[in-house]
C-alpha cells in the first residue's frame, strides 16, 4: 500500500516510497490522473444532492431577468403602495369620476338638448366671402360678358370696392335653368362670393304663360341655397319690355315682387328697370335699347346706366343695412295701386297733377323729378290759409300693403307749427276707419328723404285715401313740401305678405 516515507527511516529507499505514493494521483509527467468518483470517499453521495448544470439552466430560463422582467402567472404579495400607486382604484374608464375642476367647467356649459330646443343651428361656412357674382340670362351675358356688361362696369366704376368674382349667364335661361346649371358653378367658387345677383326672370315673364307663384318658388329655392352657403342673394329688377304690353305687365308684377322681397328681408337690389326706363312711355329711354333689338336688351349705354344706378342706389351699396323702399319709376306700372303716383300731366293747368283732387286756396305746382314730377304745395310767408290734395284708391280687406314715397321739404325753423303732412287714411265710402301719417315735417330746411309704412287693410275699409296737406300758422318765410314717386304695393296680391 502506497505511503509517505517515514522521517528517520526507510534509509536507502525513501525516494521509491515517495514516487509510489505520488503515482496514485499523478501521471509520470506530473499531471493529475482522472480519478473515478467511486475512488473518492463520499463524493458520489455529496454530488447526488446537488443540481446538475442542465437542470439549473432550465430552471433559470423560466425566471424573469433583473432588467426588464416579464412576469407570468399571478404575482402575489404585491400591493399598490409597493409601487407608489396608493391612490389608484381598479375602476373602468366608463365608471371613472371627473375631477371637481372639470365638473365645475362642465356645469358652465349649455346642455345639448336645451341648445337644440332654444337656438337655431348655425348653417353654412364661416369663411370670409369676397366680392360679387352673377347668375342670369342673356341680359347679363351681353357681349359675352365683356367689359361693357353691367356687372363688369359696376366693378370697374366702384374703384375696387366691388370685386367681380364671376358670372354664369346664358341666353334663354329661365330661373329653373339658372337653378340647375348656373347656381352650382357659383357655389364652387373658392372663396365664395359675398353677394350673388340673381339676374333672372326675363324668360319667365316673357310669355302669356307667366306664373308668378311657380317662378317665385324657384327663386326662393335659389335664395335659400345661397343663404345656406353664407352668400347674400341680391334681387334683380328686370329692364322694361318694349316688345309687348302683356310682357311688360308681367315685368311690372315680377319687379314689384322682387322689390318687396328686398325691402322685407333687407336683400340688396340691382334696379335695371329704373336705370333705363323712360317714365313717360314705360319703355327704354333714348339710347338705352340695343340697336335692332326687339325691345328686350339694353345697349352699352344701358348697361353703363345700370351700373351707375346701382352704385348710387342705397338698396345695393348699403345692402347690409335697412334697404330703401321700393318706388315706382313709370306711370303705367300695373303693380302700383296708385296709378297717378308720378304726378304726370296737368290738363287743367291748376298746378295739380291729373288724377288728384284738391281743396283750399293754397298754391300748388308741379316741378320736374327724376321720375315724373314733384307735387309741390307752397305756403307764402305770413299766410294763415292751408290746403291739400288727395285721391282715393280701392283696397282689399285684410290685405297687407306697403306705402312708399319720396319727400322734399323746405320749412320755417321760426314757425314749428307750420307742417307738411302726407297721410294714408283707410275709409269706407263715407267715413274714416283710421290713418297713419307717412310724412310729418316741420322746422327743417331743404330736406330730402324717403318714407315707407306697411299696413293691413282694416275689416271695414274699402278705400285708401292719400292726402298731402300744408298748414300754417303764418310762417316767417315761404315754405313748401312736395311728394314724388308715390307707390302702393299689395303684398298679399303679390303672394309675399
Amino acid at each position: 500500500m502506497a505511503r509517505l516515507p517515514q522521517p528517520g527511516g526507510d534509509k536507502g529507499n525513501w525516494g521509491d516510497i515517495l514516487n509510489e505514493y505520488l503515482s496514485t494521483s499523478l501521471n509520470g509527467d506530473g499531471s493529475l490522473k482522472n480519478i473515478p468518483q467511486s475512488k473518492i470517499t463520499g463524493l458520489e453521495s455529496d454530488l447526488s444532492n446537488k443540481a446538475d448544470t442542465s437542470t439549473v439552466t432550465s430552471s433559470l430560463s423560466a425566471k424573469a431577468p433583473l432588467e426588464s422582467p416579464a412576469f407570468t402567472g399571478t404575482p402575489t404579495g404585491i400591493t399598490k403602495a409597493h409601487v407608489g400607486l396608493g391612490l389608484v382604484n381598479n375602476t373602468s374608464d366608463a365608471d371613472k369620476p371627473v375631477s371637481t375642476a372639470t365638473q365645475n367647467a362642465l356645469s358652465m356649459k349649455l346642455d345639448t338638448a336645451t341648445a337644440a330646443a332654444s337656438y337655431a343651428p348655425i348653417t353654412g361656412s364661416t369663411r370670409h366671402r369676397i366680392g360679387m357674382a352673377v347668375i342670369g340670362d342673356s341680359i347679363s351675358s351681353y357681349e359675352g360678358s365683356g367689359a361693357r356688361v353691367w356687372h363688369r362696369q359696376l366693378s370697374l366704376l366702384s374703384n375696387g370696392k366691388i370685386r367681380h368674382r364671376g358670372f354664369m349667364a346664358v341666353g334663354g335661361y329661365t330661373l329653373e335653368q339658372i337653378e340647375t346649371n348656373a347656381l352650382p358653378q357659383i357655389l364652387a367658387l373658392d372663396p365664395l362670393p359675398e353677394v350673388c345677383v340673381i339676374a333672372g326672370g326675363t324668360n319667365n315673364t316673357g310669355s302669356g304663360t307667366y306664373n308668378r307663384a311657380t317662378s317665385l318658388a324657384t327663386h326662393a329655392r335659389i335664395r335659400a341655397t345661397l343663404e345656406a352657403a353664407g352668400i347674400t342673394p341680391a334681387m334683380w329688377l328686370l329692364p322694361p319690355r318694349s316688345d309687348s304690353t302683356l310682357v311688360n305687365s308681367n315685368v311690372d308684377d315680377w319687379n314689384a315682387t322682387m322689390a318687396a322681397l328686398s325691402f322685407k328681408y333687407g336683400y340688396p337690389v340691382v334696379d335695371a328697370h329704373a336705370a333705363v326706363i323712360d317714365s313717360a312711355t314705360g319703355g327704354f329711354a333714348s339710347g338705352m335699347l340695343l340697336n335692332g333689338d326687339a325691345g328686350v336688351h339694353p345697349s352699352a349705354k344701358g348697361h353703363l346706366s345700370i351700373a351707375q344706378y346701382a352704385l348710387n342706389d342705397s338698396r345695393f351699396i348699403s345692402f347690409f343695412t335697412n334697404n330703401s323702399p321700393d318706388l315706382a319709376t313709370r306711370t303705367n306700372d300695373t303693380a302700383n295701386i296708385v296709378g297717378p303716383g308720378l304726378f304726370v300731366g296737368d290738363s287743367d293747368s291748376n298746378g295739380l297733377a291729373d288724377g288728384w283732387g284738391g281743396y283750399g286756396t293754397i298754391n300748388r305746382s308741379l316741378t320736374p323729378a327724376t321720375y315724373g314730377n314733384w307735387q309741390r304745395t307752397t305756403l307764402a310767408s305770413g299766410s294763415t290759409s292751408g290746403g291739400a290734395w288727395r285721391q282715393d284708391f280701392a283696397v282689399a280687406v285684410g290685405h297687407v300693403i306697403d306705402i312708399s314715397c319720396r319727400f322734399h321739404v323746405d320749412m320755417d325753423p321760426a314757425s314749428p307749427d307750420s307742417r307738411f303732412v302726407f297721410n294714408p287714411e283707410f275709409r269706407t265710402a263715407s267715413a274714416s276707419v283710421g290713418n297713419t301719417p307717412l310724412v310729418d315735417m316741420h322746422s327743417v330746411l331743404d330736406t330730402h328723404g324717403m318714407a315707407s309704412v306697411r299696413l293691413v287693410v282694416p275689416a271695414t275699409a274699402t278705400l285708401l285715401r292719400l292726402t298731402g296737406i300744408m298748414q300754417g300758422p303764418a310762417p316767417t318765410r315761404n315754405i313748401y313740401g312736395e311728394i314724388s314717386q308715390v307707390t302702393v304695393r299689395d303684398l298679399t296680391a303679390l303672394g309675399i305678405a
